[in-house]
């Protein structure tokens, strides 16, 4: 058989083409049983789905890059990080004459395999992590979509730009270490539970290699590594890279018994809040208590925090690139990080 239609799938099953579209384009109109059945057929045949496939059949192509993010539309425009990635894909979309698709998952609980199968893209740029066994990802791979991640994949067919994690936790432990700090807190983020809470470097290293977060678990790895195995650690985890939950999981660190001298967030938007926690109980920066971030954002330079730079606009264009044209070469890209220490972190308190 050549290519699938949809009306092979309908024969195949005993159903009317009709009831083949409902399934793709109007499963409301169908019993879960019966749409489930229907997708599953679908995907052992090799079928896309009638809307993207139709008109991407006609044109030859969409002339639009989808961008994924599987943590909710509002992310993209809301986290600095992501804005300036953004910047970056849609600077070259412009120069290139492409259009852009935001694919995220919204509070109406829109599937997101549903997503990507009907969207009239060339390519999809994830910025989602963990992605690639993400059910939206392997209905991007049954449609043959080119797909570029913004984080180091350990898969050699897989293309990415992103940077050396590890290495950049590394720069802030070894940093700390440096400055004689012993008593450290790490400020993650993870989905362990909706509320900032403490939790176990077992039971972070558990949850990441679960859902197969590899950037948040190098970058701890990195920071532990460089402190050495004289640190005394202590570790707070977010549901969200936000200034508040970062200024409450500094409250905590702060409050307890042996509080740390030193505080790493693992992003520059987290460690905004820890330095909002720490100025409002009157403590110095780098003197009373050292405060360091990662991503190197702007306002980052602004309020002298100490942390690792990382080319997030030149990620973005990249990834870009590397989207529109799927014979690109090379399609694995690790950018350079160094280190920025600013006034935010200093010498240990005696």
């Amino acid at each position: 058989m050549g290519m699938v239609t949809m009306k092979h799938l309908a024969e195949r099953l005993g159903v009317s083409v009709t009831t083949v579209s409902n399934a793709y384009n109007k499963p409301d109109r169908l019993s879960a049983e019966l749409r489930e059945k229907i997708l599953a057929t679908g995907g052992e045949m090799g079928y896309c789905g009638p809307d993207a496939a139709g008109r991407l059949l006609r044109r030859g192509k969409a002339d639009s890059i989808g961008v994924y993010y599987g943590g909710g539309l509002s992310f993209i425009f809301q986290d600095p990080y992501a804005s300036e990635l953004m910047a970056g894909i849609t600077e070259v979309l412009e120069e290139t004459g492409h259009s852009l698709s935001l694919l995220a998952t919204t509070a109406s609980g829109t599937d997101d395999a549903d997503l990507v199968r009907q969207a009239v893209v060339d390519a999809l740029i994830c910025l989602a992590e963990p992605g690639f066994h993400t059910p939206a990802m392997q209905a991007a791979v049954q449609r043959r979509l080119p797909i570029v991640y913004t984080h180091v994949v350990a898969d050699e067919d897989i293309a990415y730009v992103g940077i050396d994690d590890h290495h950049a936790g590394l720069l802030i432990g070894e940093h700390l270490r440096e400055l004689g700090h012993k008593r450290v807190g790490v400020i993650t983020r993870s989905v362990l539970g909706e509320k900032l809470k403490k939790v176990s470097l077992e039971s972070l290293q558990a949850h990441y290699r679960k859902h197969d977060s590899q950037f948040w678990l190098q970058r701890l790895m990195g920071i532990l590594e460089g402190l050495g195995e004289g640190a005394e650690v202590q570790f707070a985890a977010l549901p969200r890279s936000d200034a508040e939950l970062g200024a409450a999981a500094t409250a905590r660190l702060l409050d307890s018994d042996e509080p740390p001298t030193a505080l790493a967030a693992l992003s520059d938007a987290i460690a905004m809040g820890v330095l909002d926690e720490v100025e409002s109980r009157g403590l110095r920066p780098g003197v009373d208590v050292s405060v360091s971030g990662f991503d190197g954002l702007a306002i980052a330079t602004a309020r002298g925090l100490t942390t690792v730079t990382q080319p997030m606009r030149k990620k973005g264009r990249k990834a870009a690139m590397l989207a529109i044209d799927p014979e690109r070469q090379p399609r694995q890209i690790t950018l350079p990080v160094k280190l920025a220490a600013r006034t935010s972190t200093g010498p240990a308190p005696r």
